[in-house]
């Protein structure tokens, strides 16, 4: 495979409406990604003996917005799962595309990755979420994105992140790459 066709240097355009944690304090959204029996059923499902709220002011919990001709581009995720709160859906569009374990720890799976890309991979599967479902995915092999939003109302979702260890937060470099501001 030439340079330039790498999978992995492929421009994509995402865009998103990101309100990060620190701009809704006290919000519900906070008091769910906080409830306690909430991380522990996540914590249960994903067969892990515990989980933790991250510790980032930014990043924590991120309600995302998409208006009408904006998507979210395939991509991995850094954690292993993550979890979504879908808060309102838009008209059209909007959906959930996957492709599970599309790579491994140990297995970028390159050729993989260029044959979803291309719209060549048969086992991507849609899911067409209404406001109020709780999707966790492991997000860190799956590929995964949003179909471009249609219609006058936004696609509205909360995004949660949990770890093993307690204490986990993004560098300067990494709030300023995801947000664009460190505080």
């Amino acid at each position: 495979m030439p340079p330039a066709a790498h999978p992995a240097l492929r421009k994509v355009e995402t865009i998103s409406h990101t309100v990060c944690a620190d701009q809704i304090p006290g919000s519900i959204v906070l008091s769910i990604y906080e409830y306690e029996p909430l991380v522990r059923f996540l914590a249960a499902a994903m067969g892990k003996p515990q989980l933790h709220v991250m510790q980032d002011p930014l990043a924590r919990a991120n309600v995302m917005g998409y208006r009408a001709g904006e998507a979210l581009n395939w991509h991995f995720d850094r954690s292993e799962f993550t979890t979504t709160l879908l808060l309102q859906a838009p008209e059209f569009g909007g959906d959930f595309e996957y492709r599970t374990d599309l790579r491994s720890d140990d297995d970028p799976n390159y050729d993989g990755v260029a044959r979803l890309l291309d719209g060549r991979d048969l086992e991507a599967k849609i899911l067409r979420m209404k406001a109020g479902t709780l999707n966790v995915f492991r997000g860190k092999n799956t590929a995964h994105r949003v179909t471009t939003v249609e219609g006058e109302r936004e696609r509205m979702i909360a995004v949660f992140s949990y770890y093993e260890r307690p204490g986990v937060m993004f560098t300067e470099e990494e709030r300023i790459g995801f947000y664009g501001r460190a505080a």
